[in-house]
């Protein structure tokens, strides 16, 4: 009997890739305990290896999704800043305008500039603009890198407004919508919304 439970252990111990270490002098039934006892810390050993695992597998999972959220961070960070910037470039390019149309701006023809509500195209371009004229022509141009179909904002919007020597002008637009379903639910309830951007300046002529 002794001699069929230690040819069981061997079996086991062999099968698990363990080299059955029995002492030569030992008796059957020490061998046998032995034996037994280096199996059942072989089958311990496997549960414990399987909970590292699961274990393993959880810490994985929350470093994955923690890089996932850090990259939706860094491309909502990177596409702001390029925004900002052709905010900050189309702005500079209508001081540049009136700069250059002194006249018009005597006349007052900037002042008042809504980009959903633009002058008709004076079309004189070729046969040469009054003051007027070439500001209105200004301001449409100026208006198609906001709103035309070659905008350089999405979805963008801008006025312009004047008080004595000074113009503000001001843009806005909305960034893409890389929000998590619980932030969008959060700023909903609040009534906010962090895709909405917007630039202002200030200068004069």
């Amino acid at each position: 009997m002794n001699k069929f439970r230690r040819q069981r252990c061997f079996n086991i111990l062999i099968a698990a890739g363990h080299e059955p270490l029995i002492s030569g002098n030992a008796t059957g039934r020490r061998s046998a305990c032995r034996c037994g006892c280096k199996a059942g810390a072989w089958r311990g050993q496997g549960g414990f290896t399987l909970i590292e695992a699961l274990v393993a597998i959880v810490i994985v999972s929350i470093g994955l999704l923690g890089s996932a959220w850090l990259q939706i961070y860094s491309m909502r960070t990177t596409q702001n800043a390029y925004l900002q910037s052709q905010a900050a470039v189309i702005a500079a390019d209508l001081a540049d305008r009136i700069r250059a149309n002194p006249e018009g701006a005597e006349l007052g023809v900037y002042d008042d500039i809504d980009t959903g509500e633009l002058p008709s195209d004076p079309d004189c371009i070729d046969e040469g603009c009054s003051p007027t004229q070439l500001a209105n022509h200004d301001i449409r141009e100026w208006s198609a890198q906001v709103t035309g179909t070659s905008a350089l904002l999405p979805s963008g919007s801008a006025t312009v407004s004047r008080s004595g020597e000074v113009y503000t002008v001001t843009l806005n637009w909305t960034e893409q919508d890389l929000r998590s379903a619980t932030e969008k639910a959060v700023e909903d309830q609040e009534g906010t919304d962090s895709t909405q951007r917007s630039y202002e300046v200030r200068f004069s002529p």
